[in-house]
Formats: C-alpha cells, sequence, structure tokens
C-alpha cells in the first residue's frame, strides 16, 4: 500500500496550472481596438479618422467631428500548448472561444471642442478546457503494473471592461492637443480541478487504487483609472501624433480558496496531511506603468502608410503573496516595446483594403528566485487583413487577425501544495519547473458606421 501511495506522488506532472494562461495579463495588446485601427495592425496613434481614435488618440477626434460606430460582433478564438506536462510526457492543449461584444462609440463637435465617449472591451475570453490521458506504467518496488489516469478541468471567464470620455481641441491648422479618462473593470473567475488516480495490480491478479484531487477557486476584480495626454500634427500628406497614458488600480478584491484530496494515506506517514482547504484573500494593489505611443502616418491620393512605437516602462515594485499558500499576487513588469506597421489601399469611394503586422509582447520574465512563481513569457507576433465596403448604405469593415509565439511557462506553485500536503507529489527537475510552450489567437469582426 505504501509502495503504490508512493506511485502517486511521483507520475504527476500537472496540477493547477496557472488561471492566467487565457486570461491574459502577461501581454498588453490582448485584443485590438476599433476598426481601421484593427485593419492596421494597431499603428492608429497618427491617423485616428475613425472613433476608436478615443482607445489610441483623443487628439484625433478633430478629425472626426459627429460620428457614431460600433464593432458589433468579434470572434475571438485561442490555443495554448504546453509541452511535456502529463505523466508520460504528453503535451496539454488549452483552448478559449468567445464571442466580445466589442466596440461602441460617439462623438459631438462644439464650436472649440470636440467631445466623444466609448465603450469598448480591452480583454475578453472564456476557456472550457477538460482533458485526461491513461497511459500503463510498469512494475514498482514489488507492485504490479499500473493503469494511470490523469486529469484536468478549467473553467475561465475573464473580461475587461473599459469606459473613455475625451475632448480634443483644435489649437491651429496643424495641431490639435487631446484629453481623456478611462475607467476600467476588470474580472477574472476560473475554478480548476486536477489530479490522479492509480489502479494498481499485483501477481495475485488483486487491484487497489490510489489518488489525489486538488481544485481551487480564484477570482480577482479590480477597478483602473486611465488619464491620459495626447497630441496630432499633421502638415500636409504626413501626420505625427502621440499619447502618454497611465494605467491606476482604485481598487482590487483577490479572493482564493483550494482544496486537496488524498486517498490510501499508510499509517506510516503520521505528518501526511490527506485533506485541506485553504481560503485567502488579498487587495494589494498591482502597479502599472506608465505608457507612451508615438506614432506617424503619410497618405496620398489613394495609399496610408503608419508606423507606431509603443513603450512601456518598467515596474519593479515587489512582489506581494498570499500568506499559507505562497502564490504571488502582484508581480514585477518588465521594460516593453512593441511596434505597429499598418498599410491601407483605396481602391474606390466605398471599398479599401487594410494590412497590418505588429508585436504583443510578454511584459514579465520568469525569476526563479520566486519559489512559487506562475508565469507565461511569450512573444507574439501578429499580422492582420481588412476590407471595407458599403452595405445597405452603411460602411461596413470585415476583419481579421492572428497572433502566434513561442516561449516559456512556469508552474512551479504546484510546489505550494507539496508544502502543504507534506510530500513530494511531483517529479524533481533541474529546470525550476520551466516548459515549453505556444500560443495562437485568430479573431475576426466586423463593424458598421451609422
Amino acid at each position: 500500500m505504501k509502495q503504490t501511495f508512493l506511485r502517486v506522488c511521483t507520475v504527476t506532472n500537472l496540477l493547477l496550472l496557472s488561471p492566467f494562461m487565457l486570461a491574459d495579463e502577461y501581454h498588453y495588446n490582448n485584443l485590438l481596438i476599433g476598426k481601421d485601427a484593427v485593419g492596421m495592425g494597431g499603428a492608429y496613434t497618427a491617423v485616428g479618422d475613425d472613433l476608436s481614435t478615443i482607445y489610441y488618440n483623443p487628439a484625433a477626434l478633430t478629425r472626426v467631428g459627429d460620428s457614431n460606430m460600433a464593432s458589433i460582433n468579434t470572434f475571438a478564438w485561442e490555443q495554448t500548448t504546453f509541452n511535456n506536462v502529463f505523466g508520460n510526457s504528453d503535451d496539454f492543449k488549452r483552448s478559449a472561444f468567445s464571442i466580445v461584444p466589442g466596440f461602441f462609440g460617439i462623438s459631438y463637435n462644439t464650436n472649440s471642442w470636440t467631445l466623444g465617449a466609448a465603450l469598448m472591451v480591452t480583454d475578453y475570453s472564456q476557456e472550457r478546457s477538460d482533458d485526461e490521458i491513461f497511459y500503463q506504467s510498469p512494475a514498482f518496488l514489488g507492485t504490479g503494473s499500473s493503469t494511470n489516469n490523469e486529469f484536468i478541468t478549467i473553467d475561465i471567464d475573464n473580461s475587461a471592461y473599459q469606459v473613455v470620455s475625451a475632448a480634443a481641441k483644435q489649437i491651429n491648422d496643424n495641431f490639435s492637443i487631446g484629453f481623456g479618462l478611462g475607467i476600467e473593470y476588470r474580472a477574472f473567475q476560473t475554478t480548476q480541478s486536477s489530479g490522479t488516480v492509480i489502479s494498481s495490480s499485483s501477481s495475485e491478479l488483486s487491484t487497489s487504487a490510489s489518488g489525489f484531487q486538488a481544485s481551487a477557486r480564484y477570482s480577482d476584480d479590480n477597478i483602473l483609472m486611465i488619464p491620459s495626454v495626447s497630441m496630432l500634427y499633421q502638415d500636409n500628406a504626413w501626420s505625427l501624433g502621440a499619447k502618454i497614458a497611465k494605467s491606476i488600480v482604485v481598487q482590487r478584491n483577490h479572493e482564493f480558496v483550494s482544496a486537496i484530496f488524498l486517498t490510501g494515506v499508510p499509517a506510516d506517514f503520521p505528518d501526511v496531511v490527506s485533506a485541506a482547504r485553504l481560503s485567502e484573500s488579498a487587495c494589494c494593489k498591482q502597479k502599472y506603468p506608465f505608457n507612451i505611443n508615438v506614432g506617424a502616418a503619410y497618405k496620398t491620393a489613394n495609399w496610408l502608410f503608419s508606423a507606431d512605437l509603443q513603450y512601456f516602462e518598467k515596474v519593479d515594485e515587489g512582489v506581494e503573496l498570499l500568506e499559507v499558500f505562497g502564490s504571488p499576487v502582484t508581480k514585477v513588469l518588465d521594460e516593453v516595446m512593441n511596434v505597429a506597421l499598418g498599410l491601407a489601399y483605396t481602391i474606390n469611394r466605398t471599398d479599401s483594403i487594410k494590412f497590418g503586422i505588429f508585436t504583443d509582447n510578454a511584459n514579465s520574465s520568469i525569476d526563479t528566485n520566486i519559489e512559487f512563481q506562475r508565469l507565461e513569457a511569450i512573444d507574439l507576433m501578429g499580422v492582420s487583413l481588412a476590407f471595407d465596403t458599403e452595405l445597405i448604405e452603411l460602411p461596413f469593415t470585415f476583419g481579421a487577425y492572428y497572433k502566434f509565439g513561442d516561449g516559456k511557462v512556469r508552474i512551479a506553485d504546484t510546489r505550494s501544495v507539496e508544502n502543504i500536503v507534506g510530500l513530494p507529489l511531483y517529479p524533481q527537475n533541474n529546470n525550476n519547473d520551466i516548459a515549453d510552450a505556444s500560443r495562437g489567437t485568430v479573431v475576426a469582426y466586423f463593424s458598421v458606421n451609422f
């Protein structure tokens, strides 16, 4: 019995995978916003000729005037693969499919100011993943062969909604300034369950089963305030734009509940915790960086070229940990620079085509000095394509973009479960629980001006 139980504690690689892997706090460009901007890969700071400029550069509202716009539906599909994480070295694939509400905006031109307001979804994903594997293990320490059943279920609901009010003023024929204030609500909830069941057969044809299961429910709600200042300069065919913004957490509510159960614990393991329930909460606020966007655009009769550079400063305010479970609830944010290049071609009065390439680099690095750090470090690259036309006398845009990349993930917070139980539940390794990973995201959308 003791040998069988020891096997339970040494075959499982996967338990309580990071709830953030698809609910993405590791990148800044989770969803591209707007109509024309999406088709151009987000290279829109110096363009700003539809209402999504409320998000990219409020100063360009002076170009838009009175307008209304809506992105009616956005369909997002995402898959992330963790390599060699199951006990038999199989990969684990997670996928999410979501219908994102999109963008709604309105603007109004007064004698001296252009005013605008928008409701947008800046991050959104829903995941319902359920996977299990079966494999045979050879005899171990005098026992017979065994059948191993490893399993995991993950449900995730993640969303970020932002309401922005903005104002822009034309200073002269070439120069305008803008101000924005966004209020964002971020809500993340996940319920996860995983573990293993081992059925062993002895030489006498008798069978026994042992195993363990761990489940967790995690929620993290944040309210942020995002002020911004921007400018736009235009001279004939050239435009230059810039925006500086800062996300400030006003309120945070972080809750974590976990339960762990082991079966068949031998009597000569007196210090092993065979059942445990943990409940913790935290209100410490994550610090976010200043964000500076600069862009340039050049327009001819039929062509529009644009380029953007996004800069996020480094944030190092230390790492706050849950007291019992030990997992970090805040983190260090790396300095990040993203670029976007956009191209648009006007076919006729109603039709045009747009293309873009962009990066979405990770904002965190794996730090093995943080004992129970769970982290993804995958730099992404994206391509986008959109087509503008007119249907039932309304301007429509159809488009899509694809992001992809490879990198590393770390799920070392599983070691905190070992500390609670009092046994090594996972194979020891010399790579600090770091695994290879890949990610791909496809987003399709359509928008209408009315």
